[in-house]
């Protein structure tokens, strides 16, 4: 019923999803043209690059970056502020994406269109309470990354001897395996405590990381698990593609486009997920207020939804 509710609420945020969707192929198509140009400049008359369109080629790649990588550098420095841009504009838009989800809810068919100038109006009251939540989730997912990795260190020194090969890898999967389970939680908290933050008018982000990760054990089956359906969908949407993708040779426009169509319907899968994600929370922290006592009235209003 949650995840129904949520759909619909996604659903009738539509020209919300296109719009976030069009930002993204704007960011992408920064990248692609220079880059494009720099390589349709570098390599000249040579069909080398050719051969990259049926899969990638070391060999190819290696020679490129050998005879061109002075003008490769400043493209992947670009790249590199672009997905920091990115990461920001992120964070940015979740407030106007929690405005226009709050919106709608219980609208029935009677849902209020989309606004740009409203959602960009709720944007900038939340983006520092949410950069300092994504701060903290990025930082306590990279010490449980370097904790799986110390784990793999230590499996591999233990068990040089003693394990073979095989055996060497599933303790290592295992190992990471440990560590990956609380960073997905950690990565659920952070959703929901943008929520909080959102619905209470909230000001401190590790309290409210801190309840909303105690939210998500209490409520695992519903919280979590839901959390981990949809991530698992995206998952099973990014498998989909690469098995999709595979077979087809990319050796005219005509298969080039369809290989572009299908990139463009992930992203915009990945998008509606993402709006999915946080209209789940949203739905199951309305529906279950009232175990958040110590969030309730910590702000000066609660926002409608």
């Amino acid at each position: 019923m949650i995840l129904k509710s949520a759909f619909q609420i996604t659903r009738r945020s539509f020209g919300m999803i296109l719009w976030l969707y069009g930002i993204n192929l704007v960011v992408s198509l920064l990248i692609l043209f220079p880059a494009y140009a720099t390589l349709k400049t570098e390599a000249g008359h040579s069909l080398e690059f050719v051969k990259l369109l049926d899969g990638f080629d070391a060999t190819v790649f290696t020679d490129f970056m050998h005879t061109s990588g002075k003008a490769v550098g400043p493209l992947l420095s670009v790249g590199r502020w672009l997905g920091l841009l990115y990461g920001v504009l992120s964070v940015f838009f979740t407030g106007g994406i929690l405005f226009q989800l709050s919106s709608v809810i219980g609208t029935g068919a009677k849902a209020p269109s989309f606004r740009l100038s409203s959602f960009l109006q709720s944007c900038g009251p939340y983006f520092w309470r949410f950069l300092r939540v994504s701060a903290l989730t990025t930082g306590l997912v990279i010490g449980l990354a370097v904790i799986g990795i110390l784990i793999a260190v230590v499996i591999v020194l233990a068990g040089e001897d003693s394990l073979n090969e095989q055996q060497m890898l599933v303790a290592i999967a295992a190992g990471f395996l440990l560590v990956g389970l609380p960073a997905t939680v950690l990565l659920c908290a952070g959703d929901y405590a943008r929520v909080l933050l959102f619905r209470h008018d909230g000001q401190r982000a590790i309290h409210a990381l801190k309840e909303a990760l105690r939210f998500v054990l209490r409520n695992g089956k519903t919280a979590y698990g839901l959390y981990g359906l949809l991530m698992g969908a995206g998952a099973i949407l990014f498998g989909l593609y690469f098995v999709i993708e595979a077979p087809i040779q990319a050796s005219g426009w005509l298969l080039i486009g369809l290989l572009f169509t299908l990139q463009q319907l992930l992203i915009f899968a990945r998008v509606w997920l993402k709006v999915g994600i946080l209209a789940t929370a949203l739905t199951v922290v309305a529906n279950r207020e009232a175990e958040l006592p110590a969030v309730m009235g910590e702000g000066s209003s609660t926002n409608p939804g």
